[in-house]
């Protein structure tokens, strides 16, 4: 059975995902490991880190998104400490996935700079890593960012020192806000065939099923409800759909909702 899932904000610490989980039936999860109001990482006791991998051990992909603030493209020296403390607690957690947009080069005059930078800390963090899957996501946005062109990705693996120990994350809205066509069934051929000769859909770990208002080419990240937003619903149906990414996790990252809307969402694409 295909996992789908959410991602789940941490308003009340672990136990919001928890009960997530429980409430939804879900077969994976994300969330953030920074609590939304105090914009701290969470400091479980091990009594309650025990705890949450035991009621999460029956799902096999576990995603954590890495902090907005983390920037592994900056162009200037900066340490990435913060980054494994970060890995740290996924992996304390149980978490089998960690997601990193791949980032800003602040202080490039190009991409390649901070694609050059991103690679540079990859290496660092993954000569040692071998317990979670590093995972690079879209970008819905333009200029010095990285990983709205799909050729970034190619750019990035061919830096790589173990270019296997990465994969990568497709999200919809973001791909349809950088310009990609995900409408028509011709548009979404071109779009996976630029992700098959950028890192091959082999690479693909998970998809984060969302919509929006907002124009195609618009470099605009804003999510709504699946059935709320300008892609039509057959369209990311067929998308999901494909031989090639018929058994990836899908995520869905939506706005602030009730549980109604959730479950609503969650049976959407289960009916799939």
């Amino acid at each position: 059975m295909r996992a789908i899932g959410l991602h789940i904000r941490l308003d009340d610490g672990l136990d919001t995902v928890v009960h997530r989980v429980h409430e939804l039936q879900l077969t994976t999860l994300q969330c953030f490991l920074l609590n939304q109001v105090t914009q701290k990482f969470i400091e479980p006791t091990a009594q309650e880190a025990q705890a949450f991998i035991a009621v999460t051990a029956h799902i096999a992909q576990r995603f954590v998104h890495a902090s907005y603030w983390t920037n592994l493209a900056h162009t200037q020296p900066t340490s990435v400490r913060f980054v494994q403390r970060e890995i740290e607690l996924a992996k304390r957690l149980g978490f089998t996935h960690i997601i990193f947009h791949p980032g800003y080069a602040k202080g490039a005059t190009d991409r390649m700079q901070g694609i050059e930078a991103l690679a540079r800390r990859l290496n660092f963090m993954l000569r040692k890593e071998d317990t979670i899957q590093i995972v690079l996501e879209n970008s819905a946005h333009s200029n010095l960012s990285i990983g709205g062109n799909m050729t970034d990705f190619r750019a990035i693996l061919e830096r790589l020192e173990h270019p296997e120990k990465v994969r990568f994350c497709l999200d919809t809205v973001h791909a349809h806000a950088y310009g990609y066509d995900l409408q028509s069934l011709y548009g979404q051929q071109v779009f996976l065939q630029a992700v098959e000769h950028a890192v091959g859909l082999e690479r693909i770990a998970l998809i984060h099923l969302n919509n929006t208002l907002q124009q195609r080419g618009s470099y605009l990240d804003e999510h709504l409800l699946l059935d709320q937003g300008a892609i039509a619903l057959r369209a990311l149906q067929h998308l999901v759909q494909q031989p090639a990414l018929i058994h990836v996790p899908i995520i869905m990252e939506m706005p602030s909702a009730t549980l109604a809307d959730e479950e609503r969402q969650v049976a959407l694409v289960r009916s799939w």
